[in-house]
């Protein structure tokens, strides 16, 4: 299920329309870019190498 699915049953999203779905694609790529971003250097901050081991 993707991101769009999910946000269809609160939003009113039209999937036929091909630049509403390229414009909510680049904008859900560039969050994830960004949060990314903002883990990594929480990371480096802290000292975490990699995952942690369970």
């Amino acid at each position: 299920m993707g991101m769009i699915d999910v946000l269809a049953a609160d939003w009113d999203i039209d999937k036929s329309d091909a630049n509403l779905m390229k414009c909510i694609d680049v904008l859900f790529k560039y969050r994830f870019q960004e949060l990314k971003f903002d883990v990594e250097c929480n990371a480096e901050q802290h000292g975490v190498v990699g995952p942690a081991d369970d």
